[in-house]
């Protein structure tokens, strides 16, 4: 937990929450469990948000404030790209049903069992690197990412379309 109220903070961490949204368009996740907002005034950046999962690990920066941290940059350092399934019974094809925790699958069809759910390899539409909110919900203390690597970038590069 940041320990002070209104300070500016970045870590490192893994998404522990699927992100929801509320009224307004606020997006929010929780990343080691801290909460982290993305706000309406970020407009696509919120979209970047929205495509996280559990289990990716990303790197927050923002300001803390009333227990929420607002995002100002994110970069994703690695993505979960394996999600746990029910599993398909190989008489039917069918999807199976979980009988009760610790107890395994069951086909409702045909009846087959299986103890333990299947590991399935996902496609992502989203690929590692910085992503940050656009000028006009910039505070003015964020660093933009073309000054943050000490370059030339164009407007393009700095601002990654989700």
């Amino acid at each position: 937990m940041p320990e002070r109220e209104f300070g500016s903070y970045a870590f490192a961490g893994e998404v522990t929450s699927d992100p929801y949204e509320i009224r307004g368009g606020h997006v929010f996740i929780e990343v080691s469990g801290i909460k982290c907002a993305a706000f309406e005034p970020t407009k696509k950046f919120r979209n970047v948000i929205r495509k996280l999962r559990k289990g990716d690990f990303v790197e927050v920066y923002g300001g803390y404030k009333k227990g929420v941290l607002n995002l100002e940059k994110i970069r994703i350092i690695k993505l979960n790209e394996a999600e746990r399934r029910n599993p398909i019974c190989d008489n039917c094809g069918r999807r199976m049903e979980s009988m009760g925790r610790g107890k395994g699958f069951r086909c409702r069809k045909c009846g087959e069992r299986k103890m333990y759910r299947e590991i399935v390899r996902i496609e992502r539409d989203l690929s590692p690197g910085f992503y940050e909110v656009p000028p006009s919900a910039r505070r003015h203390l964020a660093m933009p990412l073309a000054r943050l690597f000490r370059r030339e970038v164009s407007e393009q590069e700095a601002f990654r379309s989700p």
